[in-house]
């Protein structure tokens, strides 16, 4: 069984994050702590990742949701850790975003 990943937020990402789901401070301490992970997207309870071509969808820990929540509310954030399980709740293949044409329709 391949072991939770321990995300840690420091003082830097806190400093670092801007409003928004890809630099607020758990995505920058998610991609810190999971350097093959691309399109990090940190939502208010779910953590969005792309890595070896999968999409993966993970829930957050109480914690990590009430420190994200508290964060976009305005409140301070501490530097904290916390654990990602090392399962998945979703698990799909990662597909390219297809262009629309004029009109609203996929190309």
């Amino acid at each position: 069984m391949t072991p939770a990943t321990v995300v840690t937020v420091t003082w830097p990402h806190i400093i670092d994050a801007e409003p928004g789901v890809t630099r607020n401070p758990l995505a920058l301490a998610v991609a810190d702590a999971m350097p093959r992970a691309e399109r990090i997207v940190a939502g208010a309870r779910t953590l969005y990742l792309t890595e070896d071509g999968e999409r993966r969808e993970y829930r957050w820990p109480q914690e990590a949701a009430d420190a994200l929540d508290a964060w976009f509310a305005g409140f301070g954030l501490e530097p904290f850790s916390f654990a990602i399980p090392a399962e998945p709740l979703f698990t799909y293949r990662d597909r390219p975003v297809r262009a629309r044409a004029k009109g609203g329709r996929a190309a």
